[in-house]
């Protein structure tokens, strides 16, 4: 399920299209709000929370199943490192 944070450009309807359940809300909400929201939706054993300007590399998924294996506990949050790319032009 996805969260539509005050989206005004089409990403519901293409959502839609997609098959993909949303949630919409018309204003901005913030991101405690989006994610209770998200949360009180969820259906699956664990939450994965991606914002639009993040991406993963491959394999991530990976090394995240093995964190979680690792921790010996299900209270648990894992966070991540922002890898910045420079390119010079």
């Amino acid at each position: 399920m996805v969260h539509v944070n005050e989206g005004k450009d089409g990403t519901g309807e293409w959502l839609h299209e997609q098959g993909i359940s949303y949630s919409h809300t018309s204003i901005n909400i913030g991101i405690c709000k989006a994610l209770n929201l998200m949360a009180s939706h969820a259906t699956r054993d664990y939450f994965l929370y991606l914002n639009d300007d993040m991406f993963v590399l491959p394999g991530w998924d990976t090394f995240l199943i093995r964190a979680i294996e690792q921790a010996q506990t299900d209270k648990f949050m894992i966070s991540s490192t922002c890898i910045a790319l420079c390119v010079r032009q």
